[in-house]
């Protein structure tokens, strides 16, 4: 898990996020194309790489991670715009969610959020099936939703944030502690 630093890092990030949402569109869910270019310009994205036999690093999911200041809601941050590479395993999902959880608590935050759009089920009802699954299999739990300025609607969620000093040998994290000055929405229109 490291930021993406790099133009050439957030290109790639920007081409998953566009070959996911072809994929998502053959199931008739449209995301906004905004989403791809955050990851163009946003300082605050990271990325989740499996590492191969020869070294070489594949993407495997991308993220923006937003830092918040402490204040009266204890939010610390929340993971915002996620995107597996089309044809992955869950077991990305999974990681990330573990990722989530011992992040937060390394910043000493109560709580990993996240946000995920729920404009269209889809006609195999994708978004009701993800939602499904990151409360049953990954502990995420719903908080309630919100409507942008834009009429778009999102799920807040939450997770536990819980110290796994084991998976550092699963996960190798450069992402640094200190907040990011950048905080971002899901729901904020892009500039």
């Amino acid at each position: 898990m490291r930021p993406l630093t790099s133009a050439a890092d957030r290109a790639e990030a920007a081409a998953l996020v566009q070959d996911r949402q072809r994929q998502l569109i053959t199931r008739g869910i449209h995301l906004p194309d905004h989403h791809a270019a955050q990851f163009g310009v946003r300082t605050n994205s990271v990325g989740l790489y499996d590492h191969g036999p020869d070294g070489e690093e594949d993407l495997a999911a991308c993220f923006l991670l937003n830092r918040l200041p402490d204040d009266a809601t204890g939010a610390g941050m929340t993971l915002s715009l996620a995107y597996t590479a089309p044809g992955r395993h869950d077991k990305v999902s999974q990681l990330i969610t573990l990722w989530a959880a011992d992040y937060a608590a390394r910043i000493n935050a109560p709580w990993a959020h996240g946000e995920t759009p729920s404009w269209h089920a889809g006609r195999d009802d994708c978004v009701g099936r993800l939602l499904h699954r990151c409360e049953d299999s990954l502990t995420w739990r719903v908080t309630g939703s919100h409507y942008a300025p834009t009429g778009n609607r999102s799920v807040r969620l939450r997770l536990i944030a819980q110290r796994r000093p084991e998976l550092q040998h699963l996960i190798t994290c450069a992402v640094p502690l200190h907040p990011s000055p950048h905080p971002w929405s899901l729901t904020e229109n892009p500039q």
